[in-house]
């Protein structure tokens, strides 16, 4: 193979893999259809997906624990945060009302609840 064939055959490659990286990125960092959604787990299942773009006023909604706990959940348009939860340390309601931050991800994990 000719260096000019060896040469082209490279530039090709590199001009492939630009575009789908370009593609990748565009794809990765489209919203959804359904907007932000905080995903809620408790034991590891999901109990509640819940919408942070379609909140026309906040609320909140409590979550109870098999073992009597709860979380006073409260959701706000493009946010989510525990308000009020029966454990002694109150960890959980220190973070306060998260944003949802597209480029972290969701700010809800299966150890939040």
């Amino acid at each position: 193979m000719s260096q000019k064939k060896k040469s082209m055959l490279l530039f090709l490659v590199v001009a492939l893999l630009l575009v789908l990286s370009l593609v990748a990125v565009f794809f990765l960092n489209s919203h959804n259809e359904q907007g932000e959604i905080a995903r809620i787990y408790q034991d590891g299942k999901l109990i509640r997906e819940v919408s942070l773009t379609d909140v026309a006023s906040p609320y909140e909604f409590q979550v109870e624990a098999s073992d009597g706990g709860y979380n006073l959940i409260r959701v706000e348009k493009g946010a989510i945060g525990i308000k009020d939860a029966d454990c002694p340390d109150k960890i959980c309601q220190q973070r306060g009302v998260k944003k949802y931050e597209k480029n972290v991800g969701n700010p809800w994990s299966a150890g939040d609840l």
